[in-house]
């Protein structure tokens, strides 16, 4: 059987300790997940980068075993979403001028995307993650950028690419410049994941082009409606050589001006709404359960609209306590500080709006 993580990251702390090494903790659990449950290998890590008694820190570990670090890694993801290819190439370029295998690189970047998969399809990603929790709430923050077909056809190509690189007489920098751009456009491609790729993008698409309209009526006020409603008295003789002043017109207030338009607001639906409520839930169980039942939009200023389908949620929602935990909630999860008046907790209209896709299903029936 495998040896721990944390079984190898101990053993590796007491044989520094005893031979006077000097062993940064993170630097001793990349030796450690790279031994990959096998002590005599972490061990052996450990002395090839404590060669000439240097300090063992994640720099060293990186140049020594020739690691890409986890932030160029992340880097590299972020521009595959992004279809940066400036950055791709730059970041291939650089591999190939460090003198680093592309092999390991491309070894590294599988499992970045093994593990954003992980994320993507569990409710409990922590379980089969070797990861600290800063690593964690990095790596959901880049998964939210795909969904999980995309994921399983980039998953497929870098396997296959491996296999490639292994190969006899193989340009690794050429296969490796092809792949990242295949990575990135998935019409290049003909397989049946690229295909599910691009039908996961157009549904995501088509979600986020949806129009929701909101329509404020406008009550009357009292003094309107009698006016309305009561004819004008009969005008009094005008005194001679004098003309009457004009009655003023009542001032129609801005706000009623305004509310008679429709207000139209584009919302997207919140594909990481589910871990805004896990979130929730590790400090408010109760609260958790209305969010989980409620449906999360976001608009074009970055503000968020939560809608609740009953009055009892809505009330729930939009106590004080409730509001903050929520606010916490979606600035981990969204990476950035959301205030509370960018937080707006609404009744879900009475006709929900529908997809485009739910409207081709409903006609074809």
């Amino acid at each position: 059987r495998r040896i721990s993580t944390d079984a190898l990251v101990s053993r590796l702390e007491y044989i520094a300790q005893n031979e006077g090494i000097s062993l940064d903790p993170t630097a001793a659990r990349m030796l450690a997940k790279l031994a990959q449950g096998g002590m005599r290998d972490a061990i052996s890590l450990l002395e090839l980068c404590a060669v000439g008694n240097t300090a063992v820190t994640p720099l060293e570990v990186e140049r020594s075993v020739g690691l890409t670090g986890r932030d160029a890694m992340l880097a590299t993801v972020r521009a595959v979403a992004a279809r940066d290819y400036d950055v791709l190439f730059g970041q291939i370029d650089e591999v190939v001028n460090s003198s680093k295998d592309i092999a390991v690189f491309w070894q590294d970047l599988i499992s970045l995307y093994r593990d954003m998969l992980v994320i993507k399809t569990t409710k409990n990603a922590a379980i089969y993650l070797d990861l600290t929790d800063h690593e964690t709430e990095q790596l959901m923050a880049v998964a939210t950028l795909f969904s999980k077909e995309t994921l399983i056809y980039h998953c497929k190509l870098l396997e296959n690419t491996l296999f490639e690189m292994q190969k006899a007489n193989t340009v690794k920098r050429i296969v490796a410049e092809m792949t990242l751009v295949r990575m990135c456009d998935e019409a290049l491609d003909a397989s049946t994941e690229a295909l599910l790729s691009r039908i996961a993008r157009l549904e995501e698409q088509m979600l986020r082009g949806v129009m929701l309209h909101r329509e404020e009526q406008v009550v009357p006020t009292t003094a309107q409606t009698q006016t309305d409603s009561v004819p004008s008295a009969l005008p009094k003789e005008k005194p001679a050589g004098k003309q009457a002043a004009p009655t003023p017109k009542p001032a129609t207030p801005a706000s009623s001006a305004k509310a008679v338009d429709t207000a139209k607001r584009v919302l997207r639906p919140m594909r990481s709404w589910m871990e805004v409520a896990e979130h929730v839930g590790r400090l408010d169980p109760q609260t958790a359960g209305f969010v989980k039942m409620a449906k999360a939009y976001t608009t074009e200023d970055g503000a968020v609209i939560v809608r609740v389908d009953n009055p009892f949620g809505l009330q729930m929602l939009d106590r004080d306590d409730a509001r903050d935990r929520l606010r916490m909630a979606l600035s981990q999860v969204l990476r950035r500080e959301v205030g509370d008046r960018q937080l707006t907790i609404e009744a879900l209209p009475k006709q929900a709006e529908r997809s485009l896709i739910d409207e081709i299903i409903k006609d074809d029936e």
